[in-house]
């Protein structure tokens, strides 16, 4: 039954288009079991695409990676074509840095280093019996 399952699976997207993250600031498209002149125009289009004769796809820079997909959705719905995409979310992780956190703490024009903490005390936050103990 799961070789059966297995196999379904396999099958079910016969063409597909791949797209993977290769690092931080790059990610890769690859066509599986087909080539279509028309996405490769529409993926030379968006500007930064490079094709890797190496391992034989295209790479892009990652901040490309909506505009791509903008470019190529249409026609993958149209043809049957499977895409499979990157996580949004990993995608976004990596575009939009978490301010406050490392070195990322200068967020538009404000610098939340400039924000005035107020630090509280340990005793101040326990019962003074409490506290007592956990310093013992």
């Amino acid at each position: 039954m799961q070789d059966k399952i297995k196999q379904a699976d396999e099958t079910r997207h016969k063409k597909y288009v791949r797209l993977e993250a290769l690092s931080e600031f790059e990610f890769g498209i690859k066509f599986h079991k087909f080539y279509s002149d028309e996405l490769k125009q529409r993926i030379q289009k968006v500007g930064s695409a490079k094709f890797r004769v190496e391992n034989r796809s295209w790479v892009m820079s990652l901040p490309d990676y909506y505009k791509l997909l903008e470019q190529i959705r249409s026609i993958c719905t149209e043809f049957g074509i499977h895409i499979q995409e990157i996580p949004h979310f990993v995608v976004n992780l990596v575009l939009y840095k978490t301010p406050c956190t490392g070195e990322h703490n200068q967020f538009g024009a404000y610098n939340y280093n400039n924000d005035a903490y107020e630090v509280a005390e340990v005793a101040k936050c326990f019962p003074k019996s409490i506290y007592e103990s956990l310093s013992a």
